[in-house]
């Protein structure tokens, strides 16, 4: 499936390239749109690895590039995949920046990443449309870690103040 050529992405200031993502999901290619997402994210903060990024990789994330990235998987998804659909299920469950194993359980049942006894490895997550709402992109795959929880919540806050700037400015 061929994009429009018209349609137009914004870049951040590292001038990532959205084309390759947006082919991915346009055409529902959602486990390769997830690895991509995962490449460009570290490309987005200048790292090789998720092991190499810190919190405050996270709180430098850019604007545009977030928001890009989450635009692009709620639209092709039809609204259930995106960091701000993540975003709405964290807060429901009580998520904030420095959440409880508990939140981050509850979380992570309801999006499908974990079941009632364990976490889920990569290769058993839902690469469909009938996955739970919000259960992509999952980003960096490594969701037992801690600090992988600690860069979701962050993530999550910075979207929120994003949305909250741009609907002030609004």
């Amino acid at each position: 499936m061929k994009l429009d050529s018209n349609e137009v992405l914004p870049t951040g200031k590292k001038g990532i390239n959205y084309t390759n993502l947006k082919e991915l999901l346009a055409a529902h290619q959602w486990q390769a749109a997830d690895l991509e997402t995962s490449k460009l994210m570290l490309q987005i903060m200048g790292k090789k690895s998720w092991y190499e990024v810190y919190p405050a990789d996270v709180d430098r994330f850019s604007y545009n590039d977030l928001i890009t990235l989450d635009q692009l998987w709620v639209k092709y998804s039809g609204g259930r995949f995106g960091f701000s659909v993540q975003k709405g299920i964290w807060l429901s469950v009580g998520g904030s920046l420095y959440a409880d194993y508990d939140t981050e359980k509850k979380f992570a049942t309801l999006v499908g990443w974990k079941n009632k006894t364990r976490w889920l490895d990569y290769q058993q997550f839902t690469f469909s449309l009938n996955a739970p709402k919000g259960h992509l992109p999952l980003g960096s795959h490594h969701l037992r870690q801690v600090w992988c929880w600690a860069h979701l919540s962050r993530l999550f806050s910075r979207l929120a103040y994003y949305q909250l700037q741009n609907h002030n400015n609004n």
